[in-house]
């Protein structure tokens, strides 16, 4: 039996040929110049991915003086920054690069490391400084706060760098990084709720452990249309409430009275306005 199946495998193979998988992932090849030159003097880093469709990845940089490979990377294009540490200095990639992977192929890059000064300026509808105002950037992933002056350096971000800031009144902007070393960020009060209703996901089977989780239609959308922004906001930036609404949940998030679009992970679209209800149910 073992000797009729084989031979029956063989007849298949003739028939058709062999079938074999073919590659979903490539390779990055990035090589590093500082200031234009060769002469490196970055000693540690992190290189920073943002993934086709949503998604991050770094990796922790150690020499600079030999090409870096990135292995297993999605195919697709990607959006990736450096941020470095000489003995003295921070560096950072000159700007945004766009790399594009080909399945089973390998995708060359070079980046060029600069020392940035300067500073983004918060301000609030008024003109004043926002002290304290958190800030998100893509796709370098760093998560921190403007001083007490409402000023963020510049020194780690790349021009291009989509830079989501959040003020203490819940206001939300994003702002695209400039080559300038003075840029002002204004951010208006969020007043207004915009309720999204969705179909209840639950975090168990057993009904007396079932909770609110944020729903899988919102997860990687964006949204657009604040005041002030020249990019989208992911929606995990927002601070959202979830409710109850009967079988449905609510997500309640805070807008500056207007109208927006929220793009879903999938592409379609939703046009709404603040103060608002919208339902998505599938």
């Amino acid at each position: 039996m073992q000797w009729v199946l084989s031979v029956g495998a063989m007849m298949v193979a003739a028939m058709f040929g062999s079938v074999h998988a073919q590659p979903t992932t490539g390779t990055v090849r990035l090589m590093f110049t500082e200031h234009g030159r060769f002469d490196m003097t970055a000693v540690v880093g992190t290189v920073y991915f943002e993934l086709p469709g949503g998604g991050h990845r770094e990796r922790r940089v150690t020499t600079f003086r030999e090409p870096l490979l990135m292995e297993a990377m999605p195919v697709g294009t990607h959006r990736l920054t450096i941020v470095a540490q000489t003995m003295t200095s921070a560096l950072v990639s000159s700007e945004v690069h766009e790399v594009t992977v080909t399945a089973g192929a390998v995708s060359d890059a070079r980046v060029d490391l600069v020392r940035r000064s300067g500073a983004i300026h918060v301000r609030n509808a008024a003109g004043l400084p926002v002290g304290g105002a958190h800030y998100y950037s893509r796709p370098s992933a760093v998560n921190s706060t403007a001083d007490e002056g409402g000023m963020i350096s510049l020194a780690t971000l790349a021009v291009g760098t989509a830079l989501t800031v959040r003020t203490i009144q819940w206001g939300m902007t994003c702002h695209r990084v400039t080559a300038s070393t003075r840029q002002t960020v204004v951010v208006s009060d969020a007043t207004d709720e915009l309720v999204i209703v969705t179909p209840t996901m639950p975090t168990s089977h057993l009904p007396q452990r079932r909770g609110l989780v944020p729903s899988a239609f919102l997860m990687g959308a964006t949204v657009s249309g604040l005041p002030g922004a020249d990019c989208a906001i992911p929606y995990e930036h927002f601070p959202v409430t979830l409710s109850r609404a009967g079988t449905m949940t609510a997500h309640t998030m805070l807008l500056p009275q207007g109208d927006y679009t929220i793009t879903l992970r999938d592409g379609r679209t939703l046009a709404v306005r603040a103060p608002g209800r919208v339902e998505l149910v599938r």
